[in-house]
């Protein structure tokens, strides 16, 4: 990093219903003075009653309001869990704003198994009506995002936003945008989970997988040292990008 370049700015985003203060212990510290990082929490958030944002778009929405504001574009998004969903929505959704991934063991919950040849074609298609919603919605008043309920939130992605988020990453692939997924080692070889994150990995070229030894799902909270390094990793690697082109 050059001594007179701006600091790369990096947005945490959390997994569940948690608040992000305090969510992943020892980065700041870890990366004090040579990152600039964000921390937003949804308004509303309810840590105590585990409620959230019943859309993962909704959050993303917030998310990229604070960037634009703090103007910190674009940023790296570092997300747990539900959190790395969240962060992959911002990322498809308004990818200007994004220069990074780095996906802490992100939820297993979409149809990993579905074949390519079903979700691309699904992914163009909602690409089409993207472009024409802002005129279908001009004369509306947009509606107060629904909070709920963990359970709530996993069956809704189960249903709607999990199918649409894998057929959207498949579609475009993020264009390639720099992306690192941490697979924690709990989970077997064959399992839904890992399945997950390897298709992740296989839907956006460039983007590499890694499986830390001797980790649960809570690695943010067991490897605090190694999050941090992989951040100035990935910060490093697109640093380098321009130059090896």
């Amino acid at each position: 990093m050059q001594p007179n370049a701006p600091l790369p700015s990096i947005l945490l985003v959390p997994g569940g219903g948690s608040s992000v203060r305090g969510y992943f212990p020892e980065l700041d510290a870890r990366l004090q003075g040579r990152v600039r990082m964000l921390e937003v929490d949804p308004p509303g958030l309810d840590v105590a009653a585990g409620r959230r944002w019943l859309r993962n778009a909704d959050h993303a929405r917030v998310l990229a309001k604070a960037v634009r504001q703090q103007e910190a574009a674009p940023v790296f998004l570092v997300g747990h869990s539900l959190g790395g969903l969240v962060a992959l929505r911002l990322a498809l959704d308004q990818p200007e704003l994004v220069a990074g991934l780095l996906l802490l063991d992100p939820s297993p919950l979409m149809p990993a198994m579905l074949p390519a040849q079903l979700l691309r074609p699904i992914g163009r298609l909602r690409g089409k009506l993207r472009h024409m919603r802002p005129f279908a919605s001009r004369a509306t008043t947009p509606r107060r995002p629904r909070a709920a309920r963990l359970a709530e939130r996993l069956w809704w992605y189960l249903v709607l936003d999990g199918g649409a988020l894998a057929a959207d990453l498949c579609a475009t692939g993020l264009r390639g945008l720099p992306t690192i997924v941490i697979s924690a080692a709990e989970h077997g070889s064959d399992g839904v989970t890992r399945a997950t994150h390897e298709r992740i990995v296989s839907w956006i070229p460039g983007a590499r997988l890694e499986i830390w030894p001797d980790t649960t799902h809570g690695l943010q909270v067991e490897r605090p040292a190694a999050v941090a390094e992989a951040i100035l990793s990935l910060v490093e690697q697109v640093r380098a990008e321009p130059s090896a082109a």
